[in-house]
């Protein structure tokens, strides 16, 4: 994730209104509290929609350059078209970790990693290790982990649906 740019209008994003509170539909669920923004990603892509309420709210955080950004995909996750959208409103890398069993997911981080240092791949069990990537403090970790718990419930994932693997 990267902080948002300092420009007076953002070209060519717009949110229709029905992007409202999406944090319930299923494709992907999301939720802020201070510095931390946990995103969970269901066994599907985000659709058009669901991406722009993601992509206006993660926007309309007051210090996007702090954040910390927890992602866990259970096998969706964002086209070009929508990553392409979210660096366009974005200046530079917050750090971020990305927790999946896919190991083409996994794969893709790591590259990618190697041009933004702040981006890191985990797999679903390794919450310590991505708490300690972003450097969360222990009420952060709480807070993470009761955020994943509860949005997993919205996308339907199983609780410890985490210890199996995908690979």
């Amino acid at each position: 994730m990267y902080p948002r740019k300092s420009r007076p209008a953002r070209r060519g994003l717009t949110v229709p209104r029905q992007a409202a509170n999406l944090s319930s539909v299923s494709g992907l669920v999301w939720k802020f509290e201070g510095r931390l923004a946990v995103a969970v990603h269901g066994a599907s892509d985000p659709s058009n929609l669901e991406w722009a309420g993601y992509l206006r709210d993660t926007l309309a955080q007051p210090d996007i350059s702090r954040m910390r950004v927890l992602v866990v995909s259970h096998g969706g996750g964002p086209n070009g078209q929508q990553r392409k959208s979210l660096m366009d409103g974005l200046l530079r890398p917050a750090p971020t970790a990305y927790l999946s069993n896919k190991w083409v997911a996994r794969s893709l981080i790591n590259t990618m990693s190697w041009f933004n240092p702040q981006l890191r791949a985990f797999g679903l069990g390794e919450d310590s290790a991505a708490f300690q990537f972003l450097q969360l403090t222990e009420n952060e970790q709480r807070i993470a982990r009761k955020f994943r718990a509860a949005l997993e419930a919205q996308v339907q994932i199983p609780p410890q649906e985490e210890a199996r693997s995908n690979r």
